[in-house]
Order: structure tokens, then sequence, then C-alpha cells
């Protein structure tokens, strides 16, 4: 799950993806309905480790504006440079792990940290 955020009076979805194949990281905004509209007077509380809120008649839920069917609104990029190695040393891009590998010969593939 993402999180909520507001553009122009509209809640959004912010969900962060690395791009697969890509070294990048994809922030995609989904459009939600069932939300406080920005500005609104809401209360909120936590209920067995999960922050709950409330609206009105309105309790800690929300759904896409086209259900299944929603697609971003709009999508940013940015690009995760190639970490600096010592020369000769191998790496790659794991868009399973989103984040860049080193080989290193005692261990084998290992993840570097994303600046």
């Amino acid at each position: 799950m993402g999180t909520i955020v507001y553009r122009d009076g509209i809640a959004y979805e912010q969900v962060v993806m690395a791009g697969f194949s890509v070294p990048e990281i994809a922030t995609l905004y989904y459009p939600i309905v069932g939300y406080p509209p920005e500005g609104a007077e809401t209360q909120s509380f936590y209920m067995d480790g999960c922050k709950v809120f409330f609206h009105f008649r309105l309790v800690g839920t929300f759904s896409y504006a086209n259900g299944g069917k929603t697609l971003p609104t709009w999508v940013e990029r940015k690009p995760v440079p190639s970490p600096k190695v010592r020369a000769g040393t191998e790496v790659r891009w794991s868009g399973y792990l989103g984040c860049w590998e080193k080989h290193l010969k005692s261990k084998g593939w290992v993840s570097v940290p994303n600046p």
C-alpha cells in the first residue's frame, strides 16, 4: 500500500516501484475515491497497530476511481545511477530487489544501497 497525497484537491495513492529491467525508481499516482478531501477535519487513532482515520461516517477506507481498471494519472521516473566501485568489479541492476548489486569474489553478488 502506498501513501495518500493530494494534488489540486484530489486524493491519490502514491506507489513507489523499482524498474525491473531499467535502473530507475518510478512513482505512480492512482486517483482514489472515498477519502476525505484535502483540508477536511479528520481525526485519527491507532487500533491494533494500524492507523485509522474517520471523517463523519467514513472510516479509513478508500477505493480506486475505476476499480481494478484504474491507471495511474501520472508517473514520475528517477534514474538510479550506478554505484562507484573498484576497477574490475562487476555491477548489475536487480529489478527484483530494486537496487544495484556488485560481485565480490568472497561472497558473490551482494546488494549496494541506492544513493
